[in-house]
């Protein structure tokens, strides 16, 4: 998300089944599934869109509950009166919900440092992770490299068949999309955990922007070289091979975890 939108987290936004009365097993995935593709809908077509990354859990005060921590844009500032008197009107008719159902908190700012921005991610990415399963050893693993205080609850039982999820705008198709230009790093999967609170991602986006644009510039070229003739197809097909044969000399020179 960092690295392709160069966005940041700012929000959490909690939700606690139980408190719909919506008792149907398959309620909380179906209820996540439509208030994601509904957000979506909303942040469409906008140059700064809605992402997030979610856990779904089990906890024994407050039963199913779902974890979403998200970059919301500064023109959503709308989400918890959205949520509770658009969405769930629609959802939960003749009934009504407790304060308790729907938690919204919008860690926002007015002109924030990139220093208090890149906190509050870090921040929200380990509550999330506070989620994860301390007795398992690669979750525990990951909760001792963030320093994690278990800001959450543990998974605990299985709720639906997909415990965690992402935005589709940064989900595996959409990091292979974003590796045609350049790949998707990991700081944890490189070992370079010190550069985890650095903010490398950001300098990474200012890069990966320019390549970004120097790509689109040479395709629109294409068009408007071969605009009506029916050699444009091959040429940009042409364009789209030498571009990834190409890509090794991109990446010498990205900053990657400065």
């Amino acid at each position: 998300m960092v690295q392709n939108y160069g966005v940041l987290l700012n929000s959490r936004i909690v939700i606690r089944h139980d408190d719909f009365a919506l008792k149907n097993e398959k309620a909380p995935a179906a209820f996540i599934t439509d208030l994601f593709r509904e957000l979506r809908i909303r942040s469409s077509g906008a140059e700064d869109q809605a992402h997030w990354l979610y856990v779904h859990g089990y906890s024994q005060v407050d039963g199913p509950i779902t974890d979403i921590v998200a970059h919301l844009p500064d023109y959503r500032t709308d989400v918890d009166s959205w949520i509770r008197d658009k969405f769930l009107a629609r959802r939960v008719i003749g009934r009504e919900v407790a304060r308790s159902a729907v938690e919204v908190s919008r860690f926002v700012r007015e002109n924030p440092s990139r220093n208090q921005a890149w906190k509050r991610h870090l921040t929200l990415i380990r509550l999330l992770c506070g989620s994860l399963d301390k007795s398992d050893p690669e979750g525990a693993r990951l909760l001792g490299l963030l320093g994690n205080r278990r800001f959450s609850h543990s998974i605990g039982s299985k709720v639906t068949a997909q415990q965690r999820g992402v935005s589709r705008g940064i989900d595996v198709g959409a990091r292979r999309l974003a590796a045609s230009d350049l790949s998707v790093l990991s700081a944890f999967k490189s070992g370079k955990l010190g550069a985890f609170h650095s903010g490398w991602e950001l300098e990474e986006y200012q890069y990966r922007r320019k390549i970004k644009s120097l790509r689109i510039a040479l395709e629109e070229e294409l068009r408007r070289e071969y605009k009506g003739s029916w050699s444009l197809d091959a040429r940009l097909a042409t364009f789209k091979r030498s571009w990834q044969e190409a890509a090794p000399a991109r990446e010498r020179d990205r900053p990657r975890f400065s």
